[in-house]
Parts: C-alpha cells; sequence; structure tokens
C-alpha cells in the first residue's frame, strides 16, 4: 500500500520542481528573447531605409486593423530631417508548417523588399520561401499578381504571397 502511494508522491514533487524551474527559466529569458527579435526586427528595417535613422511605430485605427488580419506592426521609417522615406508593416500569414512572419517594406506605394523574420516550414522546400528567388519577385511591385508561388511549396509560399497583398492594401488605407 505504500508503493501505492510513494510513486504518485515522487512524480509529483517532480513535477512541481521541473514546472517552477520552466517558469523560472521562462522568466529569465523571455526579455533576452524580446531584445534580440527588436534587434532583428531594427536591422531589417535598416535593410529595407538605410537612409533612415527614426522608426516610429504607428497605430492604425482599429477598423482598418481588424479589415486586415494578421498585420502585426506598422513603422513609418524618417530621415535625419524629419521626411517619411516609406514604410514597414510586419505580418503573419497561416504555411504548412505554421506561422509565417514576415516584414514589408513599402515606398512610394510599391514594394522594397520582403523579409521573413520567422518560420516553421519544412526545411528543404517550405523553407524556399527565404530564397532570394522568391522574394525578388516582390521587389518594385505595386501589387502581388504577377508574383509566382513555389511548385512543392505552395501554401507556404501562398501564405507569403497573402500577407503581403494584405500589408500592402494596409499600408495604402493607413496612408
Amino acid at each position: 500500500m505504500k508503493d501505492c502511494i510513494k510513486l504518485p508522491l515522487v512524480l509529483v514533487i517532480i513535477s512541481i520542481i521541473s514546472a517552477v524551474s520552466l517558469a523560472f527559466v521562462y522568466e529569465k529569458t523571455e526579455p533576452i528573447i524580446q531584445d534580440n527579435k527588436m534587434k532583428e526586427l531594427r536591422a531589417v528595417q535598416q535593410e529595407f531605409f538605410p537612409e533612415a535613422c527614426n522608426f516610429e511605430e504607428v497605430d492604425v485605427p482599429a477598423e482598418i486593423a481588424d479589415a486586415r488580419e494578421g498585420i502585426k506592426q506598422f513603422f513609418k521609417a524618417f530621415d535625419s530631417e524629419g521626411k517619411e522615406q516609406g514604410s514597414i508593416i510586419v505580418a503573419e500569414g497561416t504555411g504548412y508548417g505554421g506561422t509565417i512572419k514576415l516584414a514589408v517594406g513599402v515606398k512610394d506605394k510599391s514594394i522594397i523588399g520582403v523579409k521573413i523574420l520567422s518560420h516553421l516550414e519544412t526545411p528543404g522546400l517550405g523553407s524556399r520561401i527565404e530564397g532570394n528567388d522568391f522574394l525578388s519577385q516582390f521587389t518594385g511591385k505595386p501589387d502581388v499578381k504577377e508574383v509566382d508561388a513555389i511548385t512543392g511549396a505552395t501554401i507556404s509560399s501562398s501564405s507569403v504571397i497573402r500577407s503581403v497583398a494584405k500589408s500592402l492594401e494596409y499600408n495604402n488605407e493607413a496612408n
């Protein structure tokens, strides 16, 4: 009878210690992870607008945000004289393996670049959404009508195309 109580009690104690340890590690590492994500976003912003020295996050009216599901952040880039250089939209879409997070740079209502920030797509095939062959199709275009999906990775690439299209619509409505 003692073994019937002892074994579950040991498992409960181990579970509690594990949960407390995980919570402690999460609490300590979360600010570092968020800081690294912000640094990565700043690097992408500078890549899109190297002449900009200030990036301001802009709150867009709720009715526009609600209509453009998947849009997470919206930034405007300014040069040293305060002149607006363009916009950066951070969006998310659902791919084959999970969420695809990307940044879209827009200047004069045309795409100047698309950068995949994170994804969980299949290595080798779905991960081709990060490749220059695919992403370079967006550059210089005012829409995504002429962008081709990746054969064999249509779910992933179609998600990116939809997210970029929503980002452009959002940018055009917000400006």
